[in-house]
């Protein structure tokens, strides 16, 4: 019984390796392996090891208060409209890359069937209907955890099917940024920890034991970012910057039609599963906020229909929302420190969780490290974002990494003087 506990907390937490590998981290782990080799592998490490450290976190607070992440926001800060705004700018983050999700599904089927894309993304749009409508969370978790074990399967098979050499892997953990790759670092880290995924991983720890928890999403999140690694390695044997196509047909000549038809399905499990807990996750953000019961299932079902019809829509049309993208990019870069640095006071706050579940030592600094380069990144993608709106507001790499830099250090210390007074309580 207590191995198949386990097994079943990874499956569960399998989840959260799904909501971020999608097709925007394939087309950056791609571009990051084709463009410099090995020496990205390291940005994929931090953000592994980030990401599990900041959903454990939010794991924890909700098991240790049986409170959802928005209700916690709310007594965190004694304002409801501050939890309000958090959700409405993640909400519309899952909004604005749900098309993404979808037409990278789609790239993997056309790799493989010769069909009308416009009725593929039709057929996708039922089956992730029927799969959510179903109303079974557990079961929907489940699912998609299967499928990132066998999208698992295919990427590391076609990543131990690659020549490489292991002490350069090895040496590639050691940080370093090469000339032109400062945009794909960030990018790699952004892609990875996302500001959707805390709530989710939050909504998927209520019921949970705090020690199945740690097992199972321990286990899901390195496999994740294995996964990610394993996909830069395939991209080492080709230059410049490539395609999912390009990939897939280099795959095809090299070990023959089998490794296109992976590439394929990599590329389908991606995009679907992703598809699938964007909306679920924008679902769960709604319905932890809200503090009246009587419309919080309504509430659930409606912003999961409105994202996958919204997706839908601009999918078909083949139109990109790029106003709503550039929202998102901003919303994000200015989001996630926030939402990190509000789930770090909450982690050690002893009067929303109990003594016993605060954070350690270890996950302080580790926290504070990881806020630091996520300040740093959300900068840089709420400049991108401004850029497209003021182009005269550009600033080079330098300049962004240093003002990005000074807004973190500014942060850290303002939450150094906050823990100090938790602490003293």
């Amino acid at each position: 019984m207590q191995l198949r506990n386990k097994l079943t907390s990874i499956v569960l937490w399998s989840v959260i390796s799904a909501a971020f590998i999608g097709p925007g981290t394939l087309a950056t782990a791609t571009s990051a392996g084709s463009q410099f080799g090995f020496q990205l592998i390291w940005p994929l490490v931090f953000s592994t090891i980030a990401c599990l450290v900041i959903q454990e976190m939010s794991a924890r607070v909700t098991i240790s208060s049986g409170k959802p992440l928005g209700k916690l926001i709310v007594d965190l800060y004694s304002r409801q409209w501050i939890a309000y705004i958090i959700g409405l700018m993640v909400i519309t983050g899952c909004l604005a890359y749900q098309a993404g999700n979808i037409l990278g599904a789609v790239s993997g089927v056309s790799l493989v069937f010769a069909i009308d894309k416009q009725w593929v993304i039709l057929a996708l749009g039922i089956i992730i209907y029927l799969l959510i409508s179903a109303n079974s969370f557990e079961g929907l978790l489940k699912w998609l955890g299967y499928l990132v074990a066998l999208m698992g399967i295919v990427f590391l098979f076609m990543a131990f099917s690659t020549d490489f050499s292991t002490d350069e892997v090895m040496h590639s953990f050691i940080p370093a940024i090469p000339e032109g790759s400062s945009w794909l670092v960030i990018g790699l880290i952004g892609t990875t920890i996302v500001p959707y995924n805390i709530f989710l991983g939050s909504g998927i720890g209520e019921g949970r034991s705090i020690n199945d928890m740690r097992f199972g999403l321990t286990i899901s999140v390195v496999l994740g970012g294995i996964i990610s690694i394993s996909i830069l390695i395939i991209a080492t044997n080709m230059e410049g910057n490539v395609s999912f196509l390009d990939l897939a047909n280099y795959l095809g000549s090299t070990w023959g039609q089998w490794a296109y038809y992976l590439m394929g399905f990599g590329l389908f499990a991606a995009g679907i599963t992703s598809s699938i807990t964007s909306p679920v996750a924008a679902s769960l953000i709604a319905k932890s906020i809200y503090s009246g019961r009587k419309y919080k299932s309504i509430i659930y079902t409606r912003i999961w229909q409105i994202i996958l019809v919204c997706g839908l829509v601009f999918g078909l049309l083949e139109v990109q929302p790029i106003p709503i993208i550039v929202a998102a990019q901003a919303f994000n870069g200015l989001l996630l420190p926030v939402l990190v640095s509000t789930l770090f006071l909450i982690a050690n706050s002893n009067k929303l969780i109990a003594k016993s579940y605060l954070n350690s030592s270890l996950t302080n600094l580790l926290s504070l490290l990881i806020i630091d380069v996520v300040t740093v990144v959300g900068f840089r993608g709420l400049h991108g974002a401004v850029v497209k709106i003021w182009p005269s507001l550009m600033l080079t790499s330098v300049q962004v990494l240093f003002v990005g830099q000074g807004i973190a250090l500014v942060l850290v210390a303002y939450l150094i003087v906050k823990l100090r007074k938790l602490k003293s309580q």
